[in-house]
């Protein structure tokens, strides 16, 4: 079985989240906790890049940013994931942040 991208973790609120079923940030809906654990599987499924743009509900965009790397997926609500993908290491993204759409330009 081929593994999926790894992903890194820029704060350890997003890392947390993650991995602990508990935990939920009191500012978060649970909607959007939700959304967030979903699309981190779809990361963990992904090979590269390439895979998450044929993913049409993830709706992956390049953002203002270094170099192309950094990306967005949809979560709910406006709200979108940023990423910064290493080009070096295609199966390698860090997960950056949670914004709203009024947000997404003071993030990039």
């Amino acid at each position: 079985m081929e593994a999926g991208m790894l992903l890194i973790y820029d704060n350890e609120g997003l890392r947390r989240l993650a991995v602990d079923a508990a935990f939920r940030p009191i500012e978060w809906e649970p909607d959007l906790v939700r959304s967030y654990r979903q699309k981190l599987q779809s990361l963990f499924a992904a090979r590269d890049r390439e895979d998450l743009r044929q993913v049409a509900s993830l709706d992956l965009r390049a953002e203002n940013g270094r170099d192309g790397t950094r990306c967005s997926i949809r979560l709910v609500n406006g709200s979108r994931l940023l990423l910064t993908f290493d080009d070096s290491k295609t199966d390698q993204v860090t997960v950056v942040a949670i914004v709203g759409s009024s947000m997404r330009e003071a993030a990039s």
